[in-house]
């Protein structure tokens, strides 16, 4: 029996393991899609529009816009997830925007014809990845109970590493294209 008045610590927790499958569900994601994108997909991608000389360059020009992107979105995203938090009591929503456009940029990506689309493409996926990411780093504190906290974090660290190693893996043993649909989910 619930009890309304209980204290979050009073209440009964969810079923544990359907827990903690569903706070690192997205952790996984963003470590697979992480660890694939810019370390082996992008780089296979730029081949396209690039001779040998200018790989290296394009490579860095692209990854330092990624890069510059994260850093202006993130602490902007943190404020309106917080907002969000105050206005609406959950944050979800700037996940599933985030989500949205990190999908749209995938699938961009995946189309594009030229250096600079792929660019902007590439750009559009990270600024969506940080926005969800952004919401979802805020809310892990407020989901998951004091008590719990160490345990949640170790399966945050699992998440993380098998996100990161299924990322490599499945991107060094697939063409660039198919690795964005897996991406993309």
């Amino acid at each position: 029996m619930v009890m309304e008045n209980a204290s979050p610590s009073q209440r009964p927790l969810p079923s544990w393991s359907r827990q903690q499958w569903g706070l690192q569900g997205y952790w996984f994601s963003f470590n697979f899609q992480g660890s694939a994108l810019l370390t082996i997909v992008v780089p296979e991608t730029v081949l396209r529009f690039s001779t040998r000389s200018s790989h290296t360059a394009l490579l860095a020009q692209i990854a330092t816009l990624v890069a510059l992107a994260a850093m202006v979105m993130s602490p902007l995203t943190g404020v309106l997830s917080d907002r969000e938090r105050r206005r609406r009591g959950h944050r979800m929503r700037l996940m599933w925007w985030g989500t949205g456009f990190n999908v749209a940029g995938l699938s961009g990506a995946v189309a594009a014809r030229s250096f600079v689309l792929l660019s902007a493409c590439i750009i559009v996926a990270i600024l969506g990845q940080t926005t969800a990411q952004s919401a979802y780093q805020a809310m892990m504190p407020e989901a998951v109970p004091r008590e719990r906290w160490g345990r949640a974090s170790g399966y945050m660290g699992l998440a993380s590493l098998l996100g990161s190693i299924g990322g490599l893996g499945a991107a060094g043993f697939m063409p660039a294209a198919d690795a964005y649909t897996v991406m993309i989910g």
